[in-house]
């Protein structure tokens, strides 16, 4: 045999050897690559659960509120329809089950509840001038787990 069929020889048995070993290699990659999604899900699983303890339905939570939103009815609100609000909202702690994590079918509401004064100033249309209203709220002060209903 001369030297160039026993290079070609030599290069079709290194190519045989690599296509043998790389599938080997790269079932061992896709192994660690499930090892991996396993350990992320896990990950992910118990980073849930730890976000949902500090999610507990027990103390309620700031949240901007609307006048018209805590009155219930736009037409009936306590500020003159003459008049133009500087604000309309104001902060509020509320229990709702979007701040509170319970177990289905209970839903997080408030326990307790007590009112609070909220003064808004407000601007007379016509006149110009500048007033204040003071608007009762309820605030929630203790939240629970209670039935949806």
């Amino acid at each position: 045999m001369n030297k160039l069929t026993v290079y070609l020889l030599f290069c079709l048995l290194v190519v045989q050897q690599a296509s043998v070993v790389q599938p080997r290699t790269r079932f061992r990659h896709q192994r660690s690559k499930r090892q991996l999604n396993s350990q992320q899900m896990e990950y992910d699983r118990n980073k849930n659960l730890v976000n949902s303890a500090a999610w507990t339905c027990s103390v309620p939570k700031p949240r901007l509120v609307y006048l018209e939103e805590a009155t219930n009815n736009p037409i009936q609100m306590p500020i003159p329809p003459d008049t133009r609000l500087f604000v309309d909202a104001t902060v509020l702690h509320r229990c709702e089950p979007a701040f509170g994590c319970c177990t289905y079918p209970l839903k997080c509401g408030p326990s307790t509840t007590a009112p609070v004064n909220v003064t808004f100033k407000t601007l007379h249309v016509h006149t110009g001038s500048e007033t204040y209203h003071t608007v009762s709220f309820l605030n929630h002060t203790l939240c629970h787990c209670q039935n949806r209903s």
